[in-house]
């Protein structure tokens, strides 16, 4: 006989019904429930980043972080490439030369076919040597530093996931004058960014932002189902704060099955 561990139960039907909201959150989405995403003012500032070094005459540096795809880090590392993917073809669009990096084999694989692919669509031809990987994250700190002070880069993009390797990136940048939008989901990490940044996303709104620049349903109804459990989890706290003030202990029992 299967014995379950004390608030396995609990824990399980939490799990059972966030699956259900993210599959009826999807659902609404593609079956065209309109879905909108607030207004992000560090997104909305890439037009800036690149209008800038179009007049400058100065190149842009792109990254999606120093996370792999793979663990915890990869919707991170997923939402990154999304803001390079937009990042490139407004790069095409105004005829701004474009670096991008990463110290990670697959995802430089990634981030050149989709630079690629972004520039085609603008009918422009990206040059794959602009794609730079640089292995280990000791190498990859000094190679990105080194990269944005000699091409002497108007704006510096890094959204995804960053350890602390980051703030050698964007002292650098900041030293030359760099404009930066950056972000991350790593609470441990947001300092840098504020004190770097002209523009910054934090912690999960670094998800949001790879979903507002893609529309992609699955990425929207992903934000959306989120949201939406966060309410459902603040709604039973609040129930169990109102039935506990009254010293009754049955709410609180239901979480020790």
């Amino acid at each position: 006989m299967i014995q379950l561990k004390t608030g396995s139960a609990s824990s399980f039907l939490f799990l059972l019904g966030f699956i259900i909201v993210v599959f009826i959150a999807y659902r609404l989405v593609t079956g065209g429930r309109k879905v909108t995403i607030r207004l992000m003012p560090a997104i909305e500032a890439l037009d800036e980043a690149v209008g800038r070094a179009a007049e400058m005459r100065r190149p842009i540096h792109a990254t999606p972080g120093d996370s792999a795809l793979g663990g915890m880090d990869g919707p991170q590392t997923v939402a990154g490439l999304e803001v390079c993917s937009a990042v490139a073809r407004k790069s095409a669009q105004s005829g701004v030369p474009l670096y991008i990096t990463t110290p990670d084999p697959v995802v430089h694989t990634l981030q050149t076919d989709i630079a690629e692919q972004a520039y085609r669509l603008e009918g422009e031809e990206f040059n794959p040597t602009n794609s730079m990987l640089f292995p280990f994250w000791t190498s990859f700190a000094i190679g990105i530093s080194g990269l944005v002070y000699r091409e002497n880069v108007a704006s510096n993009i890094c959204v995804g996931g960053w350890h602390g390797i980051v703030l050698i990136l964007m002292e650098t940048a900041s030293r030359i004058g760099a404009f930066q939008i950056g972000g991350t989901a790593f609470i441990d990490q947001l300092p840098w960014f504020v004190a770097c940044c002209d523009y910054y996303v934090l912690g999960e709104e670094v998800f949001a932002a790879g979903a507002y620049l893609s529309q992609n349903p699955s990425d929207i109804s992903a934000v959306w189902s989120q949201d939406i459990f966060k309410l459902i989890i603040i709604a039973i706290m609040a129930l169990g704060i109102l039935i506990g003030l009254t010293g009754s202990t049955w709410f609180s029992n239901l979480f020790k099955m």
